[in-house]
């Protein structure tokens, strides 16, 4: 990796103890970024690198992560202090000799960078074809540059920093066959070159919103520092998994909440020995499993879909989704420790909400919001409110006002703001019954905010419950749609306004698909999220993205199995140092579902309890 600060000898000229100061601090960063990604630094020329990496994909993270921790820096920099750096990188031989390296594959590389603009990356033909489908970043065509002293033609390729891949399922183009390496060794070569932006015309910070209210991407829990995707990890650990017999509830569906007495408290949807699931309880460290509350469908109501939210009354409240006195469904109370347990409201058969499935929402007036999939008086689902003790139970909305293209089956809960609106989304209704961003003002007052699949490649079917960001727009996902047709995740202003698709699922090779919760907002404004399927082993994966979508990263493929789980229907739940929880539907010994932490962290896993 060449590093040359283009313009450096002028500003020495002008500024020699800047100038200094500057290429120490560009030396800093750089040499802190290469090991996170197994670069080996082969020397440095004076303000260049030259450094080798044991992948094509390494040393492009490598490259993104560089520019991302300058395009940070420089947003709080005047204009003489600012420093962009220029990447280039090449796949091919060389020959190494007394701890250097020769031959084309270095020459080629350092051909490469001055290609590249001030704060961008560019590639070889060669890196391409090994990255395409694993980017998250446009790959534009240069036009057969010349390079210096070098007599093959070499195509080069231009990430675009600021605009996602656009059709990452294009077919590659016919090339060769993959060559094999030798003996003289395999290497990397990134020439970088780092710039004064005296010079060169600046690419310009993001703007607030583009940039995440000015916070670096990734800052996680009590991490204290930017992490950004190129060095996010995970470690998923099992604590408990279902089954198999009907002694314990199987399969894993709700979010988890952390109580302050520091257990888990959750849901299984199925068996048990009453036979409509489970309310169980659990050590964070993964010992203690106790069922809390075996659902008698006829008595209790089945299938508690939401799973529980704790009460500023210190009881636990959920919802069942079907069963009940009229068989659509309950809305109960219990103790922390089980022993007491009452069906606040069973759903009655007509002029009534019917079905829940989302978690519920406690409001600042102390009344507990739900939704529901069906009745509200015509059929599409509604809102409901109920007194913490069982009083006061009112259909707030039914979802039709005489509009077809009104809101219909929200399956997510609830998002309150401090003016006391109520933001949704439901699975179906808007103009094209693909589903819709809905709001409910205090008044009562019903608005769709964004009706979504109404042009060819947009999202659909949202079945998540939204999260605001730090920066204004309401955050979602959807199941399905988009370019791929595997859901994907979005954001929108409360007003309708900037609605934006952030992230296509499935859109390259072993990404997550078919996200069906929630994300969960992390300090500093970025995001996690799971889903019901894709990954290495289409069993669902757990992900990681800024608020703009500029950064996105897979954080854990599901693998199923005795070791891990399968196919998330929780949206993940924080806990403390990083640790968040949540439940899947199938994975485990019997294939019946588990509840699982993930562990997050800066070049690594954090271990531990929280």
């Amino acid at each position: 990796m060449f590093t040359d600060m283009v313009g450096y000898s002028a500003l020495s000229q002008r500024n020699e103890a800047l100038a200094l100061e500057l290429l120490e601090e560009h030396r800093e960063v750089l040499r802190s970024v290469f090991p996170r990604h197994q670069g080996n630094e082969i020397k440095s020329t004076g303000d260049g690198f030259l450094v080798e990496f044991a992948s094509a994909l390494a040393a492009v993270n490598c490259a993104l992560e560089i520019q991302g921790l300058m395009r940070h820096r420089n947003a709080t920099r005047s204009a003489e202090r600012r420093v962009l750096i220029r990447i280039g990188i090449h796949l091919g031989d060389v020959v190494c000799r007394d701890g250097d390296v020769f031959g084309d594959g270095v020459n080629i590389a350092a051909r490469i960078e001055p290609l590249a603009e001030p704060g961008g990356v560019c590639v070889s033909r060669a890196v391409y074809e090994q990255i395409e489908n694993k980017v998250d970043h446009a790959l534009v065509p240069l036009s057969r540059p010349s390079l210096k002293n070098i007599q093959a033609t070499v195509e080069v390729y231009r990430l675009v920093l600021d605009e996602p891949r656009k059709d990452p399922r294009r077919s590659r183009q016919a090339s060769g066959p993959v060559r094999r390496w030798g003996a003289a060794g395999l290497v990397l070569a990134a020439a970088a070159g780092v710039l004064a932006l005296l010079t060169f015309r600046e690419a310009g910070p993001r703007s607030p919103t583009e940039a995440g209210s000015g916070s670096p991407p990734g800052v996680m829990p009590g991490a204290g520092a930017a992490i950004t995707p190129g060095v996010l990890r995970a470690d998923v650990r099992i604590l408990h998994a279902f089954g198999p017999t009907n002694r314990d509830g199987v399969n894993g569906w709700g979010p988890l909440i952390l109580s302050r007495d520091g257990f888990l408290y959750g849901t299984a949807v199925n068996r048990g020995p009453g036979g409509g699931g489970v309310v169980f309880r659990l050590g964070v460290p993964g010992e203690g499993y106790r069922i809390l509350r075996a659902l008698d469908p006829a008595r209790d109501g089945g299938e508690p879909t939401g799973g529980v939210i704790e009460g500023s009354d210190g009881w636990l409240y959920g919802t069942a989704f079907r069963g009940g006195a009229a068989g659509a469904g309950t809305v109960f109370r219990m103790t922390r420790d089980g022993g007491a347990f009452q069906v606040l409201h069973a759903f009655a058969p007509t002029n009534d909400c019917r079905h829940p499935q989302s978690e519920l929402l406690e409001g600042p007036d102390g009344w507990i919001y739900g939704t529901t999939t069906g009745g509200g008086g015509h059929g599409r689902g509604g809102v409901f409110r109920i007194g913490k003790d069982g009083d006061g139970y009112a259909v707030v909305t039914g979802l039709w006002r005489g509009r077809e293209e009104d809101p219909r089956h929200p399956v997510g809960g609830l998002l309150l703001d401090a003016q006391g609106v109520l933001y949704g989304t439901t699975r179906k209704g808007g103009t094209k019954d693909n589903g819709t961003v809905f709001r409910l003002d205090p008044g009562g007052a019903l608005t769709v905010v964004k009706s979504l699949g109404v042009v060819p490649g947009d999202l659909m079917h949202p079945e998540g419950t939204l999260v605001d960001g730090d920066d204004g727009f309401l955050y979602g996902t959807a199941l399905l749609g988009g370019t791929a047709g595997n859901g994907g995740v979005f954001r929108v202003r409360p007003d309708g306004s900037g609605f934006e698709i952030l992230h296509h699922c499935g859109s390259v090779v072993d990404d997550a698909k078919q996200p069906a919760v929630g994300l969960t907002r992390l300090p500093g404004g970025s995001f996690l999220g799971a889903s019901l399927a894709g990954g290495t082993a289409n069993l669902g994966a757990i992900f990681w993205m800024d608020p703009g979508g500029g950064g996105y990263r897979i954080l854990h493929h599901f693998t199923g199995g005795p070791l891990d789980g399968a196919r998330a229907r929780s949206r993940l739940t924080p806990g403390a140092r990083n640790i968040f929880f949540g439940a899947t539907l199938n994975g485990g010994g019997g294939n019946l579902g588990t509840v699982f932490s993930v562990s997050t962290g800066p070049g690594g896993p954090v271990s531990g309890g929280p």
